[in-house]
């Protein structure tokens, strides 16, 4: 005898109780999400909030208290001023960006001044995103496209990507994780 599927008001209490055991708000703390969300919260521009949210994805992997203190420190470096420092890319080459494991300091700096070369010319990530994204098939080109426009913007500050500058990027279209990049996408 098959078992009756579970209807939404039978789910409800349950749900109320995994929230209220765990909210969200306190979830926040140890996930990159919170730096993106901080600058939605103070009504930075939206340019800013997508910023902030791939430097905050790309650098989240390993420790979780580790990169967080990394984000945290830039920020705090830039008096969370992060969208005026990429888009000055004399600035940003100046800056003193944190190495944080497979990636150096330069590396890092050659990632958030793509970043802010490629909001320079299109406005926001998510134009050059959009560009690439067929919503009848996957998230997947969307991601190729600002992944390959990323990578173009690096190779022409810096010359040919490092290891460092490829494991910030990882690429959709090889067919790797890409759990930082939906990250980024949240």
């Amino acid at each position: 005898m098959k078992k009756p599927a579970a209807k939404s008001a039978d789910l409800k209490p349950l749900l109320e109780k995994v929230l209220s055991d765990f909210p969200p708000v306190a979830r926040t703390k140890a996930d990159p999400i919170q730096f993106p969300r901080w600058f939605f919260d103070h009504g930075r521009p939206a340019a800013e909030v997508e910023a902030v949210a791939l430097f905050a994805a790309m650098l989240a992997y390993g420790s979780a208290a580790q990169f967080i203190k990394k984000i945290e420190q830039t920020l705090d470096a830039c008096k969370w001023h992060f969208l005026d420092l990429i888009l000055d890319q004399k600035k940003a080459e100046k800056f003193a960006w944190p190495a944080y494991r497979l990636s150096t300091g330069d590396e890092i700096g050659i990632l958030a001044r793509a970043a802010g070369r490629l909001i320079g010319r299109h406005k926001s990530l998510k134009t050059v995103f959009l560009k690439g994204y067929k919503p009848d098939k996957s998230i997947k080109e969307g991601l190729t496209a600002l992944h390959k426009a990323l990578c173009l913007e690096a190779e022409a500050i810096a010359g040919p990507l490092t290891r460092g500058t490829r494991h910030l990027l990882p690429d959709p279209a090889a067919g790797g994780c890409v759990k930082r990049w939906h990250m980024f996408l949240r």
